[in-house]
């Protein structure tokens, strides 16, 4: 059954709540779950349009919660897709306004003050913050409060071949930086802590390989089905 949740992806993140989901063989393969759970019901939230604001609240009023430790901070702020829904959404909203709908500017900017507003009051209101199992709520809010403006400015800049190979590697890298934590270390190889650049490097090094060798055969023979499939 592991091997078989390993397959399917999407139950990985539940693994992260429940012993009953296996155990992911890359540990931030557990992500790519809650991230397929929101691509499959995407389709559904463009179609009825009319939803996405309610979506928003509805994610955003579970985030808050667990947030101030009402429910479980953990699964709610990070590892399941009710609490994190509004985050995907932002992008969703994001990529509108960039493509000309300037309507959608006042709810991203709503969001992102209410997102700022929470994150001062929740830091104020909790004398700790939890780490358990390397989890920060703070990770939540800098990914969010820094990420969303950063990746707006970004996308005003004119698009490069450097942004391009940059963007073609960074799902190996993703995959790889792992690897690197835990083998080469045991292995004796060297300790990523203390070479950062050696460490960036590699897992550099491993995503180009994994793109070229891996990814991008893959994505040609899908493109290629896909055109035969519209002719």
């Amino acid at each position: 059954m592991n091997y078989l949740y390993n397959f399917t992806i999407v139950p990985l993140n539940f693994s992260q709540v429940s012993d009953n989901y296996g155990t992911p063989f890359l540990h931030p393969v557990w992500s790519l779950g809650v991230e397929l759970q929101f691509y499959a019901i995407l389709p559904f939230i463009l179609r009825l349009k009319a939803f996405k604001p309610y979506l928003v609240l509805y994610s955003i009023l579970i985030f808050s919660f667990a947030a101030y430790n009402l429910i479980n901070e953990q699964y709610f702020c990070y590892y399941l897709l009710p609490g994190t829904l509004f985050i995907f959404l932002s992008g969703s909203l994001l990529y509108d306004y960039v493509g000309g709908d300037k309507t959608v500017g006042k709810y991203l900017m709503g969001l992102y003050l209410y997102m700022l507003i929470l994150f001062v009051t929740v830091i104020m209101s909790r004398n700790t913050i939890s780490t358990a199992d390397g989890f920060s709520i703070i990770d939540v809010f800098t990914g969010y409060l820094l990420g969303l403006p950063l990746i707006f400015l970004l996308s005003l800049l004119k698009r490069r071949k450097f942004d391009e190979f940059m963007g073609n590697i960074s799902y190996g890298v993703f995959l790889s930086h792992f690897l690197i934590i835990w083998f080469f270390p045991y292995y004796g190889i060297f300790d990523p802590k203390n070479n950062v650049f050696l460490f960036l490097s590699c897992s550099m090094l491993l995503g180009f390989i994994g793109y070229y060798f891996v990814e991008r055969p893959v994505l040609q023979w899908r493109r290629s089905i896909r055109k035969n499939a519209i002719k």
